[in-house]
């Protein structure tokens, strides 16, 4: 298995559109003859960069992909510290539910989209992967933040992005669930879990966006 974080995981994310970063697709152009917002632009170029990458620079062992990753990579201590966490908080997250839980590897859908979840939550009576995670592990007042979220459509008011995450995981994985965690060791209360269900309306919606991106890129010189 391929573990998330390492230069071969990351190699495998190169030139594909991923669950982390699609939810900026979602941003729509102001002008009428644009499809995609600034942020949307930026990404999509982002990754069309990534496929115009010298396949020399592809190379873990010669150190060549090293060397690219420490140009375009920019790790907070806030980043740091969460990847960290994240294997405190898939065994917390197991303990309080009672699913067997297994890292993920990065799940390669078609050969533009690609999706990595924070793990996949077996029924320990069937065997059956029934459903999977998105792990954060943010600072105390975000934590606290998202512990007054009740409902799926709490998330997606509050954060977008990581409400697009859960529901691409799905699409990956094909379950009905994905467990939004929000995990701070240092608060009394640790762990916060919020279910997701299948939203079917906006997955339609970000898979077309995913789809124009990709038709954008090939476009390009």
């Amino acid at each position: 298995m391929i573990r998330q974080g390492t230069p071969e995981w990351l190699r495998q994310r190169i030139g594909y559109f991923t669950s982390s970063e699609v939810g900026k697709l979602l941003v729509k152009a102001k002008a009428p003859d644009k499809i995609f917002g600034a942020t949307a632009e930026a990404y999509i170029l982002e990754v069309a960069a990534e496929r115009d990458l010298d396949a020399r620079f592809l190379d873990i062992e010669s150190g060549a992909f090293g060397l690219y990753l420490e140009r375009v990579e920019a790790k907070s201590r806030a980043m740091r510290w969460g990847n960290e966490m994240e294997e405190t908080a898939r065994k917390v997250y197991a303990e309080r539910t009672g699913y067997e839980v297994e890292e993920a590897e990065f799940i390669i859908c078609n050969n533009y989209y690609g999706d990595s979840s924070d793990g996949t939550c077996r029924d320990r009576s069937t065997g059956e992967i029934v459903g999977v995670l998105e792990i954060k592990c943010p600072a105390p007042a975000t934590h606290k933040a998202y512990r007054q979220l009740a409902t799926p459509e709490g998330l997606r008011r509050a954060n977008l992005g990581y409400y697009c995450q859960c529901q691409m995981h799905l699409v990956a994985h094909g379950v009905e669930w994905c467990d939004f965690v929000s995990f701070d060791p240092m608060c009394r209360e640790p762990i916060h879990i919020l279910r997701i269900p299948r939203d079917d309306k906006f997955i339609e919606e970000i898979t077309t966006r995913i789809e124009l991106a990709n038709q954008y890129i090939e476009s390009l010189q």
